[in-house]
């Protein structure tokens, strides 16, 4: 069966965890995890930071789509003190495919670093200021 591989990658999370300590930023990636479940297939935690999303039944236009709205209902949750975002690429695996799963995983890594790059917002302009210092 083909589906859809998403690498994710959780932003700010070392900014969390030297400001509010490494509980707060367990909490966040439990945080990430539980609202990447939302969007059903199967989360993995892969490293630190890092996680994948199968997917079966969606293109990857529309599993990006998707993420894509979930990264922004996260980006403006400002609930807990701290910003709070990732990023993602997606690539279909194929059915049958002859190509090795890691190279895949490898492109599709490659594509969330061009995401990031592009799309992560600076720390210093989503770092929450109390206008009373």
């Amino acid at each position: 069966t083909s589906f859809t591989l998403s690498f994710i990658d959780v932003d700010y999370l070392k900014y969390c965890n030297d400001t509010f300590g490494h509980e707060q930023g367990d909490s966040y990636l439990v945080e990430i995890s539980s609202v990447l479940q939302t969007l059903g297939g199967e989360v993995c935690r892969v490293g630190g930071d890092e996680f994948f999303l199968l997917q079966t039944g969606l293109t990857p236009e529309e599993q990006d789509e998707r993420l894509e709205k979930l990264r922004q209902e996260v980006l403006a949750d400002k609930s807990s003190g701290y910003p709070k975002c990732f990023s993602y690429a997606t690539t279909l695996v194929p059915a049958h495919s002859t190509v090795p799963v890691a190279e895949y995983i490898s492109d599709t890594d490659a594509k969330m670093y061009q995401y990031k790059q592009k799309y992560k917002i600076p720390l210093a302009d989503v770092v929450y200021k109390d206008d009373r210092i």
